[in-house]
């Protein structure tokens, strides 16, 4: 049933308004928003419905609740929240009270982040891995003629070392100083490599890793956790993660993502809550960029398992490059045309942003002009938002804000 255009997923009555306020002053809700809201923002669904997974054991996007109610481009449990609250205000002027609405940011913000997978395009073992997709496809996202440039352009440093002087993968002082230009802050997600798991070519006790760590740090950027596969089969395995990054960092993570986006609610949130993190900015779709639980505001995930709130925050992910690029297949103009639309979206309620950018896309043999586009990205980006932070300075200024009096 929609309501001024807004899907309702658990209507009430027929009436086509959501509330009406009576000649005595009473507020009627004539549907239940509350639970339309709870429906999505929980990711009920998903939980309800543990077989709805694809390869990787994520949360199917082509079999979801979000594709089959063509609601993935809205953020719907913000507009139920301000429903209510038009509601309210009504109800409060009626009655001569006062309300003020609040809003934790006082505009739109960007949280720019980086998965940080692979780190050597040259690494031995990735040139044979390549060489290999050439000729058995897997779950690449890759055409043939795409795949054989891809192995071609690695196989050149050993072959021909003039030819490629540089890593292609390391583009890290190109996408800070594109971001300190656009005055973007950022958060870099580090991924200690397991054995058998894809992607992933480093691990933190590398000198070079933790050198770049540091270089991070040195430029103003947060640093936190890509959680690996094997961080996901146990409480104890997510402590042993944090406490590598820990111990080979000096520094405690605040938050993390999981690699591949893969996570089973609620045991990661429990995983991760358990381990002391502040948030986690898993939640959001491989193969379709949008809002997967309907909200661009940070929020505490619920445990259906315990019917309770956890005190971890989630910052949920609305786009990332793979699934645009890959996933989509999207030229860069249909790339910003779907980012824009986000973006408006976020604007309407002063929400936020968090955009995934790996840095091993910036490879200019592989895709010409692809820092071109970078830079294009964040001067579009930064033109339709207010400010950009890192993700646990968005959660302090979210978390002051709502606990403020005033």
């Amino acid at each position: 049933m929609l309501v001024d255009d807004i899907p309702v997923l658990f209507p009430c009555s027929e009436n086509a308004r959501f509330y009406t306020l009576t000649e005595e002053g009473n507020l009627q809700f004539h549907h239940d928003i509350l639970k339309s809201a709870f429906f999505i923002l929980s990711g009920y669904h998903e939980w309800d419905n543990p077989e709805l997974i694809d390869a990787y054991g994520r949360y199917d996007y082509n079999r979801s609740v979000q594709k089959e109610l063509n609601i993935i481009d809205k953020p719907l449990v913000n507009y139920y929240f301000d429903v209510i609250i038009d509601g309210l205000e009504a109800f409060a002027r009626f009655h001569s009270l006062e309300l003020r609405r609040r809003h934790p940011f006082s505009g739109p913000v960007l949280l720019m982040t980086h998965d940080v997978d692979r780190i050597n395009f040259f690494k031995i073992k990735s040139v044979l891995s390549r060489w290999l997709d050439v000729f058995v496809k897997g779950d690449s996202q890759y055409c043939f003629i795409d795949r054989l440039r891809f192995a071609w352009h690695s196989s050149l440093r050993y072959f021909a070392p003039l030819a490629h002087p540089n890593n292609l993968y390391y583009s890290f002082p190109f996408l800070i100083q594109t971001q300190k230009k656009h005055k973007i802050r950022s958060t870099w997600f580090m991924l200690n490599k397991r054995r058998g798991e894809p992607a992933g070519d480093y691990t933190f006790n590398r000198k070079p890793i933790q050198q770049l760590v540091k270089y991070l740090q040195n430029n103003n950027c947060e640093v936190g956790l890509h959680g690996s596969f094997r961080s996901l089969k146990s409480v104890e395995n997510y402590h042993d993660e944090v406490s590598q990054f820990i111990k080979y960092f000096s520094i405690e993570p605040n938050g993390a993502r999981q690699h591949y986006l893969v996570g089973t609610l609620p045991e990661l949130f429990r995983f991760q809550s358990s381990a002391g993190l502040v948030y986690d900015s898993t939640m959001g779709f491989s193969a379709r960029e949008g809002f997967r639980h309907g909200y661009c505001h940070p929020y505490h995930p619920f445990d259906h398992d315990n019917q309770m709130m956890l005190p971890l925050w989630e910052l949920p992910l609305l786009a990332m490059d793979t699934t645009l690029f890959e996933k989509r297949g999207l030229e860069n103009q249909r790339i910003l045309e779907s980012l824009d639309q986000l973006l408006s979206e976020c604007r309407r309620f002063n929400g936020v942003f968090t955009f995934l950018w790996h840095n091993c896309r910036n490879n200019q043999r592989v895709s010409p002009g692809i820092n071109l586009f970078y830079e294009e990205l964040c001067s579009f980006i930064m033109q339709r938002v207010d400010s950009s932070l890192t993700c646990k300075e968005a959660i302090d200024i979210f978390e002051q804000q709502i606990n403020s009096k005033e």
